[in-house]
């Protein structure tokens, strides 16, 4: 196992600060991009529901004995 010597010791730890900031970026943007997905997706569900008006109406007349609408 390798031990750093002591002059070694503060540049280890300034790059274990650097590190733990960037996992926290790193972090963040991971953050940020599934907040960007699940909008991606919930928008993308609305278009592919306007999309499928057809089979909807379709599904919606097959159906329409079972419901009140």
């Amino acid at each position: 196992m390798f031990l750093p010597s002591s002059q070694e010791m503060p540049s280890l730890e300034t790059s274990w600060s650097t590190e733990v900031r960037s996992v926290r970026l790193l972090f963040l943007e991971l953050v940020q991009m599934k907040l960007s997905d699940t909008t991606k997706r919930v928008l993308g569900d609305r278009n592919i529901n306007r999309t499928d008006h057809s089979v909807n109406s379709t599904l919606s007349s097959h159906n329409a004995h079972d419901s009140p609408c």
